[in-house]
């Protein structure tokens, strides 16, 4: 079969005509894949269209910048405060790459969430208009969060409050790190998705959450950019 859009359900069956007539056999359905897109460390990132907007369904977790130059790995609590030095950091949560890489993606500051490096060729993290224009079509940052969450209590705890995951867009609760948690400093694994926006606001930048027990999507800004969000990634206006 050919021509197949991606991510749509199918049903067929198969036929046979001969000196008995016609003949149908049982109806089988099935999916299609997600189209996908890669970042130069090899991984693989499925992608779906919300409107007019077109995202990626998983979370970024690139070690390097598109040009190859690498992006730090710092895992001392002093590289995400307030005076940590203005330049790209990135780390997995509770530094532990083996255990949270998947699926919940690295973690990053603002300032390599804003490198006009940090996605691949044609893709970029979105801005804060971005956020917002995905927010008016889900209809209201009051629901917006439940219609975006990742179903069921694999990866958000419970009560998971009207997750529907409507639009295949699969928020996970990879949490974050910020310098106000002590003496961790990471915070809200399986309760939190928080992603950031490329632009900033006086001393912080944009950003937005969603929760495990609402369906309200906090969208706003978080102060002190060297703290540490996940990204998602938009693909650039045609």
């Amino acid at each position: 079969m050919t021509n197949l859009l991606p991510s749509h359900n199918y049903h067929v069956r198969a036929f046979a005509i001969n000196e008995l007539g016609l003949g149908y056999g049982e109806v089988l359905s099935f999916t299609t894949d997600f189209e996908t897109i890669v970042d130069i460390d090899g991984n693989l990132y499925r992608i779906v269209q919300i409107g007019n907007q077109i995202w990626t369904i998983d979370n970024f977790n690139s070690t390097r910048l598109r040009n190859g130059a690498m992006i730090p790995n710092r895992e001392e609590d002093e590289y995400w405060t307030e005076d940590s030095p203005q330049e790209p950091a990135m780390c997995w949560y509770n530094n532990d790459r083996g255990q949270y890489e998947y699926p919940y993606g690295a973690i990053y500051n603002w300032y390599a969430a804003s490198h006009p490096l940090i996605a691949p060729e044609g893709w970029r993290v979105p801005s804060n208009s971005d956020f917002v224009e995905l927010v008016q079509y889900l209809g209201g940052s009051l629901i917006a969060g439940g219609l975006l969450k990742a179903i069921g209590t694999d990866y958000w705890l419970p009560p998971n409050t009207g997750a529907t995951n409507s639009f295949d867009f699969t928020a996970l609760p990879g949490g974050g790190r910020h310098s106000k948690f002590s003496p961790n400093t990471f915070f809200g694994l399986r309760t939190v998705a928080a992603f950031w926006a490329s632009d900033d606001l006086g001393p912080g930048a944009f950003m937005m959450e969603i929760y495990h027990d609402k369906t309200i999507l906090n969208h706003g800004t978080l102060s002190g950019r060297s703290a540490g969000l996940s990204l998602r990634l938009i693909k650039n206006n045609p």
